[in-house]
């Protein structure tokens, strides 16, 4: 869900969208910056009764640390008082990035429950598929962060009226984990929310009955992330269906191929032997 959307679902009111401003230009060490700003929205940020205005920004080009790579960029957020350009009284910068994108569902303000005000979220990427997810609150003149997350699949949610996030192994060889906000900072969730995980097993299930032949570890892992998703769905029994599935597959070998094409039958028949000792493991917990 969209930043904006969530606001306007649970009635803030008095946060508006406003148009993202003209690029501002100014000399940077080596050559012309850039400053523009990609988000702007006004509110009642800290819950105090006043008024102020975030601005999501990206800052560059800055020179390269060495030539023949690409230039550089700062990505920010600053807190202004609200109308025209008041003076900055909190803000955050990345550490310098070679990619200024900007993504709108994980960049926004989030409302917190009782008029408590609105988190600050920020996303910065680096590398080719590196993303970091900032979160600030802010307090006095300062903005201080409550959160923090890495990977390459982070996204934000609302549940039940609840700020999500959702961080999914980069691997994909474990189920996402869930993060909430407890009144001063995010913590582990997962356990917390049951709905989500027995969609998820459902998901995971079918995978261990899928039509098509799958190899040996891809029943083994669909099986591993079902029993996981459906404890957490506090349906437990739900899990071991989808593992009795997966084992029984294994052992008649209908639908199951290598999982490397340079194995041997023999080899084949050993791989099936050990994943099905695995399942009966899992089972055993």
């Amino acid at each position: 869900m969209k930043p904006i959307a969530a606001l306007l679902l649970m009635g803030m009111a008095d946060f508006c969208f406003c148009a993202a401003l003209t690029p501002a230009k100014g000399l940077a060490a080596g050559g012309e910056e850039t400053r523009h700003v990609n988000l702007k929205l006004s509110g009642d940020i800290s819950g105090r009764g006043h008024s102020n205005t975030v601005e999501w920004y990206a800052a560059g080009p800055f020179p390269p640390v060495s030539r023949g790579n690409p230039p550089q960029y700062v990505l920010g957020v600053e807190v202004r008082r609200a109308g025209g350009r008041s003076r900055i009284i909190a803000s955050w910068a990345s550490p310098p990035t070679t990619i200024p994108t900007f993504y709108p569902k994980l960049n926004g303000l989030w409302p917190l429950p009782g008029g408590g005000g609105a988190l600050i979220s920020r996303a910065v990427q680096y590398g080719g598929r590196v993303l970091y997810l900032f979160m600030f609150r802010l307090e006095g003149n300062a903005l201080r962060e409550v959160g923090h997350w890495g990977g390459e699949n982070i996204s934000l949610m609302q549940v039940n009226g609840r700020l999500v996030v959702e961080v999914v192994p980069d691997d994909y060889s474990q189920v996402p984990t869930l993060y909430t906000w407890r009144s001063k900072e995010f913590t582990e969730a997962s356990q917390e929310f049951p709905a989500f995980y027995a969609k998820l097993g459902t998901s995971y299930a079918g995978g261990v009955l899928n039509p098509n032949p799958l190899p040996v570890a891809a029943v083994v892992q669909a099986c591993r992330l079902a029993l996981r998703a459906y404890q957490l769905a506090k349906q437990p029994a739900m899990g071991r269906k989808a593992c009795l599935n997966a084992r029984q597959r294994i052992t008649s070998g209908r639908g199951i191929i290598h999982s490397s094409v340079a194995q041997s039958q023999q080899n084949f028949e050993q791989e099936r032997k050990t994943a099905v000792g695995l399942i009966d493991t899992l089972l055993s917990k």
